[in-house]
């Protein structure tokens, strides 16, 4: 796969205000802006990925509509040692889910990152990257690259979510090289990142099956 970035452009601001000057139960700090959006090389991580699949109990099409219209704050509730997402805000003037969309997402901690869209193919795939991390755990990425797989069973969507890391070759224990990348390994990836992906693909099948139940037994709604 070839090295991917989509540029944010210079001095991006959040986005105004979409219900009437309400206060956001997200939102940046005054006039923010965000690092560069990083250069995504898919090769620079093969000891820093994970990957979780499961079967989400409804078919592809209505999967999808579910999938791009939950906020981010019901997929990742979080675990011990990484903390929920809260909520998020728009940054520029695209929303997702389209390339090149960017939000700023707010941590149950007071921490926060920012998340762009590489790449949406419908009933196919979903492709971003995060960065700008607060997160403690967090500091020594430079980033975090996502990617969501959707396949039709017929009546049953597969959903593999697939999670990688670049380290922060500036910081430990990306100065250490191999090394720091084991050590990365074995001291976060492995005991505290795949619970939170593994709790996060449960929220989504729980969420996608129980939007489903309800719009079955409600046929004015779609799921």
């Amino acid at each position: 796969m070839p090295r991917l970035a989509i540029a944010l452009l210079p001095g991006l601001l959040v986005s105004p205000l979409a219900s009437g000057g309400a206060a956001p139960s997200c939102a940046p700090p005054p006039r923010f802006a965000p690092a560069p959006v990083p250069t995504v090389d898919v090769h620079a991580y093969a000891q820093l990925t994970y990957t979780v699949t499961d079967t989400v109990h409804l078919p592809l099409a209505a999967f999808q509509r579910w999938f791009d219209a939950a906020p981010l704050e019901t997929l990742l509730p979080g675990t011990h040692d990484i903390p929920a997402v809260t909520g998020t805000r728009q940054l520029g003037g695209l929303a997702f889910p389209a390339v090149g969309a960017a939000r700023y997402v707010c941590l149950a901690d007071g921490s926060a990152a920012v998340e762009q869209i590489i790449d949406v193919q419908p009933e196919r795939r979903f492709e971003y990257v995060v960065w700008n991390y607060t997160l403690a755990a967090a500091r020594a990425l430079k980033y975090g690259h996502g990617l969501f797989e959707f396949a039709s069973l017929g009546d049953a969507t597969e959903v593999r979510w697939t999670y990688s890391f670049e380290l922060d070759g500036r910081r430990m224990p990306g100065r250490l090289g191999a090394v720091g990348r084991w050590l990365f390994r074995r001291s976060f990836l492995v005991p505290k990142f795949q619970p939170f992906m593994h709790a996060g693909m449960r929220a989504i099948r729980s969420g996608a099956e129980r939007a489903h139940a309800s719009a079955n037994a409600d046929p004015r709604r779609k799921p």
